[in-house]
């Protein structure tokens, strides 16, 4: 079960998502939903916080659009004196590092604290 719409991602985009492409964009949403579960154990705590729900289905109308907007991945395009780059590959479901960013915000305690003492490996 999605927890993002096909309704939202029309939202977001400007305009209504007409039949036939509804169940492509619903698969992409599917697979965007999975690869972040498979990456964030908690999401599903996470998720009951209302903050957080909206950055995750932020997060994952931004990957859709951005494949509706280039569904081959194209990277760059180049017709005589008209050249036009979209940076890194952009169509590929996944979250970019700053949506990750997002989606996991980096917590001031735990993995890199110090021990206090000295304590001999052998």
């Amino acid at each position: 079960m999605s927890t993002t719409k096909v309704e939202d991602v029309a939202a977001a985009l400007g305009r209504p998502i007409a039949s036939p492409e509804t169940e492509q964009v619903q698969k992409w949403i599917d697979r965007v939903e999975q690869r972040i579960r498979n990456r964030i154990v908690d999401l599903s705590e996470r998720l009951s916080d209302d903050a957080y729900l909206d950055t995750f289905t932020g997060v994952v109308e931004d990957v859709v659009i951005r494949k509706i907007h280039n569904p081959e991945g194209m990277r760059s395009e180049r017709i005589d004196d008209y050249y036009y780059d979209r940076g890194e590959k952009s169509s590929d479901l996944w979250p970019t590092e700053q949506e990750w960013a997002e989606l996991l915000p980096a917590s001031s305690v735990g993995a890199f604290s110090t021990r206090p003492g000295f304590e001999p490996g052998w």
